[in-house]
């Protein structure tokens, strides 16, 4: 199985339930809000600034997982990773959205890599933080055009649940 890249920047492909069929043209991509503090965005690719929906896992420190930054323009001679605009979810729980706050703020996630497709990785995304709810599993997922946390219930076998397909932006 694939690994996430790390480091390197990506778009991600909005899939409501996985495992699903994936078309090859379309879809709504994960793109950075006007304002910090805004909810991260559900547009098609392509019509916004190319730049506002690219992306790239930077690993925590302890090595537990990854926060996920946004593209900026970095002060010459000062290294760029860690630095720029981040995912942060303020509060666990169904229907909080993931806004865009300071790189040292950030939310830390679970990524897991669900299936290689031809296209790229299809990946979920898991917020990482202590709060369990009895019969249900939390994703980063999507309400309307919002970014948020979504809840699925848990039971074997998995349902679906919302998940990413990671396309390489270089």
């Amino acid at each position: 199985m694939s690994e996430v890249p790390i480091e390197q920047y990506v778009f991600l492909r909005y899939l409501p339930e996985v495992p699903e069929e994936i078309p090859p043209v379309g879809g709504m991509y994960a793109t950075m809000p006007e304002e910090s503090g805004e909810p991260v965005k559900l547009r098609p690719h392509g019509i916004a600034n190319p730049e506002s929906q690219k992306w790239r896992f930077v690993r925590n420190d302890d090595g537990d997982g990854y926060k996920i930054e946004g593209v900026y323009e970095p002060v010459k001679g000062i290294p760029p990773v860690g630095l720029g605009p981040a995912w942060k979810n303020d509060a666990p729980g169904p229907g909080t959205p993931i806004t865009i706050s300071l790189f040292k703020d950030a939310s830390a996630y679970d990524v897991n890599v669900v299936k290689e497709h031809e296209l790229g990785l299809i990946i979920s995304i898991v917020p990482k933080y202590n709060s369990v709810r009895p019969g249900s599993s939390e994703y980063v997922g999507a309400s309307g055009d919002n970014v948020e946390i979504v809840s699925v219930p848990f039971y074997l076998p998995p349902p679906p649940h919302p998940g990413w397909l990671m396309l390489n932006a270089n």
